[in-house]
This record gives C-alpha cells, structure tokens and sequence, in this order.
C-alpha cells in the first residue's frame, strides 16, 4: 500500500472498523460489508465463505491493504495527469468508497484530465448521495476529500507542511530621553482665571507696601522701592532665560 497517512487516516475514520459482516447502509444485504468497508466486489474474503468469521483489527487492516492497492491501480489506469500524494490519496478514497466505474464516468476524472485540477476539486461534493437521497456522512467525506485534494503537500523529509515565513520584526526608534533643568519641569501656568488672581495679589501687596511708604523718610522710602523694582527686572530676566532654555530643550526632544 503506497498511500500516505492523512489518505489512510481518512478512509480508516469514516469507513469504521466492524470485526464481522453487516448490511451495507445504502444497499442493505445486497451488499454485505465487513471490517473496513471491504465488500465481495474487492475479491477475498467473500461473505458466504466467511459469514460468522469474527475478524482481528489486524484482519481487517491486512484487508484494507489488499483492497488499496486494487484501487490505486484503477486510479493510475483511469487518471493522465500528475498527482501529488494528497490529490492521489483523495481520489483513492473516493473510488473505493464508490468504485471505478463511478470514477471512470465522472465529470471530476473529465475535468482533471484535461488539466483543470481546480474544476475538479469542486466536483467532489456533488457525489454525496445514495438512492437518490443525500446522506450527511457522505457530505463529510467528499468534503474531507476534497480538502485532503487542494491540502499542499510537505516537504520532502519533513513530516509537516512549510509554514509561510515568519514577518519580520517591526522598526521600533528610540529617543534618547533628555531631563529638563531644574524647575523647568514643573508645568506653566496659563490660565487666564490664574494669572488675574496672581495680579490681584501682587497689586494688593503693593497697595499695602505703598500705604506702609507714605511713613518712613521720603529718602528710605525711595530706596526701598528701587530694590523691589530691581528685584522685579532681575525675576523677569530669569523668567524669560528660563522660558527659552525650555524651548530650546523642546525644539532638541522634538528633532
């Protein structure tokens, strides 16, 4: 049996093993069956030979083998085109679940014959019917075929299909991270309700610094508001340093 093993695995799960002889279901005892679907028309053993024989797994796949092989040379004689292990095995299973005439006379031979492997993928389903009527097992093993058919086949040596290549990585940048100087890293207020309250309370400490003036020597009073004044121009200096440092420091971050 040179089939290979997704081919038996098919054919062994949807045949069943039945270790003594049984009706066939579409064709009751005008068909007797046993063990893996084999039927007198397969040749040894035939039922009125061996009609209460109870067989080993071991019988009935040493039957199975026997049986394979007879197909696999129908399938060779009747198909021209090449076939991969996946499209061969397929069909093996289809012929020997409807036999060879049913393969001989198909649209799905005529179609793969003539080269058009994908039309005849598509004929499998059509043949799930017995007595007219459509069975659901017979949808599941055209189906199963024809899958097993369009299936890519692994490499040789490999016992697994090629897996498509594995994308790339993504390019992640980095950016060096840069720390702001001291005191620049606390937000600036840009409220317009902030900024009138902090005018409001300077203006206020003003009035009262002025109101406290009006007392002192008019020489002492000049002096000190020369120093709050100076003092005023040196914070805004160091204000406006510091706001174009954090600028400068932004613009860098940003490129």
């Amino acid at each position: 049996m040179t089939v290979n093993s997704a081919t038996l695995k098919l054919i062994t799960e949807f045949e069943g093993f039945i270790d003594h002889w049984y009706p066939d279901p579409a064709h009751g005892w005008k068909v007797p069956t046993c063990c893996y679907g084999h039927t007198d028309a397969a040749g040894k053993p035939y039922y009125d030979e061996t009609k209460d024989k109870v067989f080993s797994k071991a019988d009935g796949e040493a039957i199975l083998a026997k049986d394979l092989e007879a197909v696999e040379r129908a399938v060779s004689r009747l198909i021209t085109v090449p076939l991969n292990a996946n499209q061969k095995g397929a069909l093996v299973s289809f012929t020997f679940n409807l036999g060879d005439g049913n393969l001989s006379k198909s649209t799905l031979r005529k179609k793969l014959n003539a080269n058009d492997y994908v039309g005849a993928a598509r004929e499998f389903k059509r043949w799930n019917k017995a007595g007219g009527k459509i069975l659901s097992g017979l949808t599941r093993r055209r189906e199963a075929e024809r899958q097993l058919f369009v299936a890519p086949v692994a490499s040789e040596g490999s016992q697994e299909a090629a897996q498509p290549p594995k994308p790339a990585p993504p390019i992640v940048r980095t950016v060096e991270k840069k720390t702001a100087p001291e005191g620049l890293d606390k937000p600036m207020v840009k409220s317009k309700t902030a900024w009138s309250a902090i005018i409001g309370t300077v203006s206020g400490a003003i009035a009262t610094v002025f109101g406290a003036l009006k007392e002192l020597d008019p020489i002492v009073a000049i002096a000190i508001v020369m120093v709050i004044a100076g003092a005023g121009v040196v914070i805004f200096l160091e204000r406006r340093k510091y706001a174009k440092a954090a600028r400068e420091i932004v613009s860098e971050i940003a490129e």
